[in-house]
This record gives structure tokens, sequence and C-alpha cells, in this order.
């Protein structure tokens, strides 16, 4: 099973996952903004300049009455979509 952890430094609860077989990948730093409007090239810049090295930025991201959404630049999307399971090779893209 893939999963993702997010905002857990100490990178125990990675390890136990993948003692137990599983792929885990860490995403250290999630901007959360809950706004009306929202520059998603500002909060991405937020999260890039808070996450530690080879750490996946990400902003969750919401209206009122609207579905939470995931931000993610397009290199990370496809690291995390290789390592899938929905990626048969893990290289095709």
């Amino acid at each position: 099973m893939n999963i993702l952890v997010a905002c857990e430094e100490s990178q125990r609860v990675c390890i136990a996952f993948r003692e137990k077989g599983h792929r885990t990948f860490s995403c250290d730093v999630i901007e959360c903004k809950r706004v009306e409007r929202l520059n998603l090239y500002d909060a991405m810049a937020q999260a890039k300049s808070d996450a530690k090295q080879d750490k996946i930025p990400v902003v969750m991201h919401r209206k009122d009455k609207c579905d939470w959404l995931v931000t993610l630049s397009l290199e990370d999307f496809i690291e995390i979509y290789k390592k899938s399971d929905y990626c048969e090779g893990g290289d095709a893209v």
C-alpha cells in the first residue's frame, strides 16, 4: 500500500509503515488555506520556503461550501505517481 505521511519530522511513522512492507511518502510541509480568494503561486512559494530539503511542499485549500483541493508541483506528482500502484512499470508517465 502507498501511504502519504504529512507533517512528521521524526520519520517514525514512515519507518513503521516501511517495516510493514508499505511504500511511504513524506510530505513535511502542508500549507493549509481556507479563503475565498487564494493566490496559489504565493501559497506554494510559502510551502516551498518552509519545506525542508527533500520534502514535498503541498498546498491544501478550499472555499466555503466547496471540496478541499490539493496542489503540488507536477514534478512532485510524477515522482509520487511513478512509485504508486497506478503506474505499471514505474517509469511510464
